[in-house]
């Protein structure tokens, strides 16, 4: 049987028109056989690519839900590939935007200047001031040696005020 032809139609009639259910059919592993009368029956291979009737529409339909399966499960993985992309724009726009604000802020470098000149002028007054307090602090030592001198003399001044003493020594 490996010897004849992989398929031979004996058809009457229209070949569109075929009805293969006139015939009993038993399907065997990769062949057909069609008892076409008592003593007449066909073997046929199934080819390759199956051209007409069921064994080609079943042919089509199987490797159409393969297609199918390898389809959706590309679909699939595009689609997650399409969402993390998405997710990916999405954080890189925020980051963007977030920083983008920077740009539209005040100088910072003319903001650090302007934090040196006020610091200068703080520094500036802090010393005046500690200056004026050494000042102070000198004025205040002078007043309190005064005011020691002052003390010494004050048990003598009613001899200063006594006029009588001013005039014997004159």
């Amino acid at each position: 049987m490996t010897d004849c032809p992989e398929d031979l139609y004996l058809i009457e009639g229209d070949p569109q028109s075929f009805d293969d259910s006139v015939f009993s059919v038993d399907e065997l592993e990769k062949a057909v056989v069609v008892k076409i009368a008592d003593r007449q029956w066909r073997y046929s291979r199934f080819p390759e690519v199956p051209l007409f009737g069921r064994a080609a529409r079943e042919s089509r339909i199987e490797s159409r839900h393969a297609e199918r399966e390898v389809l959706s499960e590309r679909f699939a993985t595009l689609s997650f590939d399409v969402q993390k992309t998405q997710r990916l724009h999405q954080a890189f726009s925020r980051f963007i935007g977030s920083h983008l604000a920077v740009a539209f802020e005040s100088d910072p470098e003319a903001e650090i200047r302007q934090l040196n000149s006020r610091r200068v002028e703080l520094e500036r007054a802090l010393s005046n001031h500690e200056n004026d307090n050494q000042q102070q602090r000198i004025q205040f030592e002078q007043a309190k040696e005064g005011v020691t001198a002052l003390n010494r003399i004050l048990p003598r001044l009613n001899l200063l005020a006594d006029d009588s003493l001013a005039e014997s020594r004159r």
